[in-house]
């Protein structure tokens, strides 16, 4: 029986990669790691499409900033597997908060990692990065595209490959991936696909006027659903190469704005834009698409869910929850 271990387990990606692997795995032990300041997974889940997650996940609780707890846990797990999802993720709040940002995915990649050297040295691990890591360019970013993040979040994900890579010369099996930008229900609405499709709902039942508050429109996004990005992790788990990065991305780029429009052609509702220039970032790709032959060829991963339909999902979750 091999045990599989997933960092920041009650968060967003994590929750669906719990789906996931219970779905596929039935033959292995899933231990999720939660941080003691969190509520309870009951709580944290009670609006996952898979109750049964509950039950057949062991909770740890585990803050990744925590030495001594991250040690007594792998000690007592030696998990074979691990996917490291715990993460500060807002990019607009790391502005305001660096040392947060650089703290959580610098400084707590480097605790687990060291951990792993010395408790559990056999464990495979994947951690999952950002294409914020990537200078700014105005093509299709491939896994050898040159390195200069624009945004402190950015910064610390780039941080976040530079300790793994110190590990990886030490002997440690280590996938790193690029994600490009991922939505989904139960995304925090302070993410922009999310929040869109948040207000909507909120015109929709009257909750607020039919105003829409938006930042910048221009930007181009690769956008991928939650539910593909997390199967790319699985996928490289099973067949990606220790020591390689890989994008994972559609190798489509979509404005801001067509995101938008796509969503408020779902609605019968008539809806203003209004530009919030709290909601404009310092610093800004305007340009940010992968290119997801490296993965697509090393494990046959790609996206399977259309725009459309995962705006779609995305609505309609908003819809049953407000």
């Amino acid at each position: 029986m091999s045990n599989v271990l997933v960092t920041g387990a009650t968060g967003f990606v994590g929750t669906y990669l719990l789906e996931l692997l219970t779905k596929n795995n039935p033959e292995k032990t899933l231990i999720g790691w939660h941080r003691k300041d969190s509520t309870s997974p009951s709580s944290e889940l009670a609006s996952s499409s898979s109750s049964d997650i509950l039950d057949s996940v062991e909770w740890h609780k585990v803050d990744i900033l925590n030495r001594s707890r991250i040690r007594e846990s792998l000690s007592e797990i030696h998990p074979q597997e691990i996917y490291h999802c715990a993460a500060a993720a807002t990019v607009h709040g790391s502005w305001k908060n660096t040392a947060a940002a650089l703290k959580t995915n610098v400084y707590g990649t480097n605790l687990l990692l060291d951990a792993v050297r010395e408790v559990s040295p056999d464990s495979k691990v994947l951690i999952p990065g950002s294409a914020l890591v990537y200078k700014t360019s105005a093509r299709a970013l491939h896994e050898t595209s040159p390195l200069e993040p624009v945004s402190p979040y950015g910064v610390s994900k780039l941080g976040q490959e530079l300790v793994a890579k110190h590990f990886l010369r030490e002997g440690l099996s280590i996938i790193i991936t690029r994600s490009f930008t991922h939505f989904g229900p139960r995304q925090a609405s302070t993410y922009v696909v999310s929040s869109f499709a948040k207000q909507i709902v909120q015109i929709e039942k009257g909750i607020t006027p039919p105003t829409i508050n938006v930042g910048n429109l221009d930007a181009k996004r690769d956008f991928t659903d939650v539910r593909d990005t997390v199967s790319a992790y699985e996928h490289l788990m099973k067949k990606g190469k220790s020591g390689w990065t890989y994008n994972v991305c559609s190798g489509r780029a979509c404005s801001i704005g067509e995101i938008l429009n796509l969503l408020l052609g779902e609605t019968h509702k008539n809806i203003s834009i209004h530009v919030d220039q709290s909601r404009l970032r310092p610093n800004d790709n305007e340009l940010l698409v992968g290119d997801l032959s490296r993965i697509k060829t090393e494990t046959g991963w790609e996206p399977t869910i259309s725009l459309k339909d995962a705006l779609r999902h995305l609505l309609n979750y908003w819809r049953n929850v407000l």
